[in-house]
């Protein structure tokens, strides 16, 4: 799907649409068709004024030093500088991150830039190409076999219909006037237009939204685009992630919080993802979440001689015991003077514990 596209865009191909592909002459009514999705430019539409573009929109930066993400992962204190969002110090080498490649792994940090070992060839991966099966991994990069053309396929876009593919792309018939959503809170009224998902009018200016960002507060609309006001560093948040602990925490005022995965949990790049075993200073943060079963006890704790949990060892005790029972001769396992031995006591108990467990 097509998240928060520009009205511009929109009828910049309604346009050329109707134009029979022809460039038409396209001046703003609204700000939000002016949006360039800069962080580190105030976006207006003024038509009369003489820095205004041919659109009418008028693109002035904010001031230097206002704090931005660059996007990358390598570097920190990121700040707008003329209109440009600027990496301000690179993050140590050999940090953890992520530079998006299904055929590499063990992405670090090296001067700023985010690269990991390439992957052998032939190793599974997704090239996110609907219209491909098979991919693997070739001197780095994920490819696929192409698939026939005209084979059924979704290219995510909820404007378009019929998709199938088409010399490896999958694509579908535009829709007109099918209700959609854009995914912008501040946006009414959502239809598809050529294929392309747009919302007129904007709600005003001030009106309440939620931009899906545990990290900001205070959420209103603002030029058709909703946004917040970033909580400090360090305050607690929730990631919906539930392979990570509760005590999430904002980190550098970005949108993409840090993340600590369980157990052990050290970050793995910012980026969310499936569990992830990490370890963090050589232990392991094992009452990060409860075990119910010894398998949930990874064996490094166990190698490592880390003490488990109590209901671990009580059941790691029962099983012992009973692993023992079945190796004693019938006789010995008679109760003597009435009363049940210690050993069969525990094993009872072991036994009871097994039976609670879910």
């Amino acid at each position: 799907m097509q998240r928060h596209p520009t009205l511009r865009a929109l009828l910049l191909l309604v346009a050329i649409g109707a134009a029979g592909g022809r460039a038409f002459a396209f001046t703003c009514e609204l700000a939000s068709q002016c949006y360039s999705f800069n962080p580190c430019v105030t976006d207006t539409c003024d038509p009369g004024n003489p820095s205004a573009g041919s659109d009418g929109c008028v693109h002035t930066p904010v001031d230097d030093g206002t704090p931005c993400d660059d996007g990358s992962q390598c570097t920190a204190n990121d700040s707008c500088q003329q209109g440009t969002c600027t990496g301000g110090v690179q993050v140590a080498d050999g940090s953890e991150c992520d530079d998006g490649n299904p055929c590499t792994a063990n992405d670090v940090c090296v001067a700023g830039s985010c690269a990991g070992d390439i992957q052998p060839d032939g190793t599974p991966c997704d090239d996110l190409n609907a219209c491909t099966a098979n991919d693997v991994c070739s001197a780095g990069a994920c490819t696929g076999d192409i698939q026939p053309e005209g084979s059924p396929c979704d290219d995510g876009n909820p404007c378009t219909a019929s998709d199938t593919c088409a010399q490896g792309a999958c694509t579908g018939v535009a829709l007109t006037g099918t209700p959609c959503d854009d995914g912008n809170p501040c946006t009414g009224d959502d239809l598809c237009a050529r294929g392309i998902c747009g919302g007129d009018p904007a709600l005003e200016d001030g009106a309440d939204c939620d931009d899906a960002n545990p990290c900001t507060s205070d959420d209103l609309c603002q030029d058709g685009f909703c946004a917040g006001f970033l909580v400090p560093d360090g305050a607690i948040c929730n990631d919906d992630n539930p392979c990570t602990t509760r005590r999430d925490r904002v980190r550098r005022r970005q949108r993409l919080h840090e993340r600590r995965y369980v157990p052990g949990g050290r970050l793995h790049g910012r980026r969310a993802g499936a569990c992830r075993h990490a370890v963090s200073g050589g232990r392991q943060r094992l009452h990060a979440r409860r075990v119910r079963h010894l398998g949930d006890v990874s064996p490094p704790a166990r190698q490592r001689g880390h003490r488990l949990p109590p209901d671990v060892r009580r059941l790691r005790r029962g099983r012992d015991l009973q692993r023992v029972e079945r190796e004693l001769p019938a006789g010995r396992r008679e109760a003597r003077r009435g009363r049940v031995p210690g050993p069969r006591r525990r094993l009872r108990r072991g036994r009871a514990l097994h039976r609670r467990q879910p």
